[in-house]
């Protein structure tokens, strides 16, 4: 197990490019997409699931180096996903009375999210082999 400052930097160094893609990904939506609705917070809740999920499922099959886990599952995905920024926006969206939006915002992103870390986890589980 690396020691605990080799550690923090593992995590440090997942959460630079966890938090970079969420950003620009963010920026890119907000260029491209009609306002109104958090396309980008879900799409990158679910895509965040989807990872995690791939790369929990690999690691139960064939563990990478210890390391990767502090990268990839906890500062990457981490970074990138936030729950916060979620709750915020539902929040946003039953204070503007959008009430038929903030559930369905919060349906599919229970409901894809939770897909997308089972078909992730699968995938994984097929890239480890048996």
């Amino acid at each position: 197990m690396p020691s605990a400052a080799t550690r923090a930097l593992l995590v440090s160094l997942g959460a630079v490019f966890g938090a970079n893609a969420r950003y620009w990904l963010g920026v890119l939506f907000a260029r491209t997409v009609t306002p109104g609705f958090p396309w980008a917070t879900l799409t990158i809740n679910v895509s965040g699931s989807l990872l995690l999920g791939g790369f929990i499922g690999f690691a139960t099959r064939r563990m990478p180096h210890p390391g990767w886990s502090l990268v990839v599952a906890v500062g990457f995905c981490g970074a990138y996903t936030t729950f916060s920024t979620f709750s915020y926006e539902v929040f946003s969206l039953l204070q503007s009375r959008a009430v038929a939006l903030a559930a369905g915002y919060v349906a599919a992103s229970v409901v894809f999210g939770l897909g997308a870390l089972a078909l992730g986890w699968a995938c994984g589980q097929a890239l480890g082999g048996a």
